[in-house]
């Protein structure tokens, strides 16, 4: 009987990190695609849609700023954790290259917003900039 009752609740637990595995799997899709960013604010500077003109292509374990005003890098390697909601650039070129930034993000609709810090700084714990190494950026999900 114990035996039967412990088959249970092993699978049980199973099914559900199951699961939350295939959510977690879902919700790092959703940022796969090219995306066009709205704003953009480090610290106190901050540029709205009509000035930003930045891209943003994400696959599943790269990214692209194919156009626009970002200064990290062109392009790089990408570490999602969808369950925590956490985003890692490792830069391939620029001032950055082979550095990692971290970062938060969160996927609303077709609004994505990221969070992150220079190589070197800890991650944000939340969508806020309040000094030149933090960028808060928003962008919709180009059709």
């Amino acid at each position: 009987m114990f035996r039967c009752m412990l088959a249970v609740a092993v699978g049980g637990v199973l099914a559900t990190a199951g699961a939350r595995g295939d959510d977690a799997k879902k919700e790092s899709t959703k940022l796969e695609g090219t995306w066009t960013a709205t704003s953009w604010k480090r610290g106190e500077g901050e540029m709205g849609k009509d000035k930003v003109a930045t891209e943003l292509a994400i696959t599943k374990d790269a990214y692209e700023f194919p156009k626009g005003i970002n200064r990290i890098s062109s392009k790089g390697k990408l570490k999602i954790d969808a369950a925590k909601g956490t985003i890692d650039f490792t830069p391939e070129d620029g001032p950055a290259k082979g550095k990692t930034l971290l970062g938060i993000y969160k996927v609303e609709g077709d609004t994505l917003t990221l969070c992150f810090r220079s190589a070197g700084g800890e991650r944000p714990k939340e969508f806020k900039t309040t000094d030149r190494n933090t960028v808060l950026a928003t962008y919709e999900k180009k059709k």
